[in-house]
């Protein structure tokens, strides 16, 4: 069986899981890594997904931690950065979703919601990087 029959699953597209992928994944290499050991474990994911699947120089080159990148930019132009936070339980997903509004001298720049603080914190922060790219046209 194949890689790719282990990892469908059933779930409907009305309530995605967004970390089931990376479970299934993780799963199986760690019972590769029970049942073969780690060398072996190694060389067969490295062959067969990160060289097959990943292209390893364009990771690396992507810079997607959109909150770094607003950190640098708001110490470069010597501005402030709030981040608000709230979080509400999701009685129907049994799980607490988290908002985080970031603001840039008391405008608000970005909002984002998520399963954690730190996505919440990246999806605002990525909204507020679109904007300070518009405004400011030397940012790359």
């Amino acid at each position: 069986m194949g890689i790719n029959k282990i990892l469908v699953s059933n779930i409907s597209s009305s309530n995605p899981t967004k970390n089931l992928y990376g479970d299934a994944l993780e799963a199986l290499i760690g019972s590769l890594f029970l049942d073969k050991g780690f060398r072996k474990t190694k060389k067969l994911f490295i062959k067969k997904v990160l060289d097959r699947y990943l292209d390893i120089d364009k990771i690396i080159a992507t810079d997607t931690d959109y909150k770094s990148l607003v950190f640098e930019w708001v110490q470069k132009n010597k501005a402030n950065l709030i981040f608000e936070y709230n979080e509400e339980y999701d009685f129907n997903c049994k799980k607490s979703i988290f908002t985080t509004i970031l603001s840039i001298d008391k405008e608000v720049y970005g909002t984002g919601q998520g399963e954690s603080k730190k996505e919440a914190e990246q999806e605002a922060s990525g909204q507020a990087w679109i904007r300070l790219k518009d405004i400011s046209g030397d940012i790359v």
